[in-house]
């Protein structure tokens, strides 16, 4: 990404908060216009050629303009997120698709976008967008590039997504080696030296952190959601429940 501000000024084309159905599948598709998608609650599920993403509320996916992706609202919780459209000269074609919003500035960036569009349809002018837009844009883009992953941060963001789009399939470490192109130690050690956990031990939480999240938010018992995350038992996804996160089922759903 080239810096903001040697570039000419964004445009917005829309922002608005978008509830998706149950299930909603989003054929392929593109646009001439960059699609910014902030994830506000439920599960997102996007591909991008042959990188597919699992977004959570909190996640972020840019789509540059011309950039075919498919998508898919997952889950028993419905999917709403805030959609943002503009034009901007600076993206190159390399650009990530996935971030996350670590600090809440582009989810609140892109509520003020979208009371900016609110306000232009009520008031039937684009005056007031026309002037503060491109500035809460200038500072929208600066902080995406901020986010963007580098490095072996960028490799672990890689592995997250590779594991959560396969998180009721058998992984193990060989395989996530394999996808991100290191031998078994050399990932290992520069895994754990950015997470400060074994690519194992990660894995194993991601899969429990979604199981405490499908007892949270559905009825489902835990015989059926053990095999959802990759989990061989309920009894042992109620231990690991309690070793890693410190809780069970009748504590989730008080």
């Amino acid at each position: 990404m080239k810096q903001p501000n040697s570039q000419p000024e964004p445009t917005m084309h829309y922002a608005f908060p978008v509830y998706h159905d149950l299930n909603k599948h989003y054929e392929l598709h593109s646009h001439d216009f960059h699609e910014l998608v902030f994830i506000q609650s439920g599960r997102f599920r996007s591909q991008v050629g042959m990188e597919e993403h699992i977004a959570v509320p909190g996640d972020v996916l840019l789509y540059v303009a011309d950039t075919t992706h498919e998508e898919w609202a997952e889950g028993s919780e419905q999917a709403i997120s805030l959609a943002c459209a503009f034009h901007w000269d600076g993206f190159g074609p390399d650009e990530p698709v996935f971030r996350r919003d670590a600090h809440g500035q582009v989810q609140r960036f892109m509520s003020e976008l979208s009371s900016l569009h609110i306000f232009d349809e009520i008031a039937r002018s684009k005056e007031r967008s026309t002037r503060e837009a491109p500035i809460i844009l200038r500072a929208l883009i600066a902080e995406l590039e901020r986010l963007k992953p580098h490095g072996p941060h960028a490799m672990v963001d890689r592995v997250r997504a590779y594991v959560r789009s396969r998180m009721a399939e058998p992984i193990s470490v060989e395989d996530v080696a394999d996808y991100v192109g290191f031998s078994r130690a050399h990932f290992s050690k520069m895994y754990h030296a950015v997470t400060g956990r074994t690519p194992w031990n990660d894995i194993q939480l991601m899969r429990v952190e979604e199981a405490r999240r499908l007892i949270a938010s559905t009825s489902l018992p835990l015989h059926d959601i053990a095999p959802k995350v990759g989990i061989a038992t309920e009894y042992h996804l109620s231990r690991l429940l309690r070793s890693l996160l410190g809780t069970g089922v009748r504590e989730l759903r008080k």
